[in-house]
């Protein structure tokens, strides 16, 4: 089994990123299955940090077209899954309308998964920046009533990403922020807002603060993706094409769009 893994950081820039990405994947999935880590296009952002382009919906909806080209991509070159492996989830009905392979998502899965590890979960981000983006998201798929909160514990991306080499001081300034959000939230479950903090904590152990379980979003969508795999190959359980939003477009109208919007560039990145 081949899972394309996406992310929304351009990859290439974060070698150390890469490295506990593939440590921590390393312990999840099982040994027939290969993971291939994929980042943005190199350029993608005005800005090192995506999130300061991805908090406005039309810049958000033009940096989606890449992840869906990928998608496309993904299912060309023969894997058998597609990771988004960030919480954001623009395009999400869009994506797996094109592609017949499963698509998962890491904000859509961790919160499906929450119910099952308790009754009021938080959810825990770099900034308050995506707060309202984060209960749309939320909201979108029906699970407002169980979210008791959503902030910012106040890491910005560097801390995070310079954290990843030596973690102490990040870990400790999280659990600090985590305990007291649990305490004034009443939270039963803290879900981490951005995959690069999620793998901070997870790939370093910290996988519960205050007997509350912080989820490993990553292991979840993987393992996820596995069973969605799975479940095809063995029982023929696939996404629905009933209705406009699951209906698959016309492929030759769909490449030759996806082609003017940017898909060339990715097949020339990625077959260099």
């Amino acid at each position: 089994m081949r899972i394309w893994h996406q992310s929304l950081t351009v990859l290439n820039e974060l070698p150390a990123y890469q490295v506990l990405l593939e440590k921590h994947i390393k312990s999840i999935v099982r040994h027939d299955t290969e993971v291939v880590l994929h980042g943005m296009l190199p350029g993608t952002y005005a800005s090192d940090f995506p999130l300061s382009e991805i908090q406005y919906p039309a810049l958000a909806h033009y940096h989606f077209t890449q992840v869906m080209n990928a998608a496309m991509m993904a299912e060309k070159k023969g894997f058998d899954a597609f990771a988004m492996c960030f919480l954001a989830g623009p395009l999400l009905n869009e994506i797996r309308s094109v592609v017949d392979i499963p698509v998962v998502n890491y904000g859509e899965t961790v919160f499906h998964s929450a119910g099952l590890y308790g009754q009021r979960f938080g959810v825990i981000r770099f900034l308050d920046t995506m707060k309202d983006f984060t209960q749309e998201f939320i909201a979108s798929w029906g699970f407002e009533d169980k979210c008791v909160g959503i902030a910012g514990c106040g890491l910005s991306y560097k801390e995070v990403f310079s954290g990843l080499a030596d973690p102490k001081d990040a870990i400790a300034r999280f659990t600090q922020f985590a305990s007291q959000f649990i305490k004034d939230n009443n939270a039963d479950v803290i879900i981490p807002g951005e995959m690069p903090l999620n793998v901070l904590l997870t790939g370093n152990g910290i996988n519960r603060i205050d007997e509350v379980p912080i989820l490993d979003g990553l292991a979840l969508t993987l393992l996820q993706a596995q069973t969605m795999v799975d479940l095809k190959f063995k029982f023929g359980i696939s996404h629905s094409r009933r209705g406009r939003k699951n209906k698959k477009p016309p492929q030759d109208i769909l490449f030759e769009l996806a082609k003017q919007h940017g898909l060339q560039k990715l097949i020339d990145f990625y077959d260099t």
